[in-house]
């Protein structure tokens, strides 16, 4: 049996179009876990902005989880709050 692949994705600079594309791919349903890195607060505006019904929730890893699949609509975050 092989394992779901746990794939970290970061949202890149605030201005740019990676929050965007976080949240569009948040969308699909995937074979692989997602856990995205980013400031919560930017995405979940930018998600309000876009109109996009992806709902945001915190990545927690149990020590020692295999990954689960991805389900569309949601995203795990860790968050990393934008430097003041």
């Amino acid at each position: 049996m092989i394992a779901t692949p746990r794939i970290a994705l970061t949202s890149g600079e605030p201005a740019g179009i990676g929050p965007e594309l976080c949240l569009a791919l948040a969308l699909e349903e995937l074979p692989c876990e997602l856990v995205c890195l980013a400031d919560e607060s930017l995405l979940a505006e930018r998600a309000r902005q876009l109109q996009l019904p992806v709902a945001l929730r915190p990545y927690v890893q149990a020590s020692g989880a295999a990954a689960v699949s991805h389900k569309a609509g949601t995203l795990p975050v860790e968050h990393r709050p934008l430097a003041r």
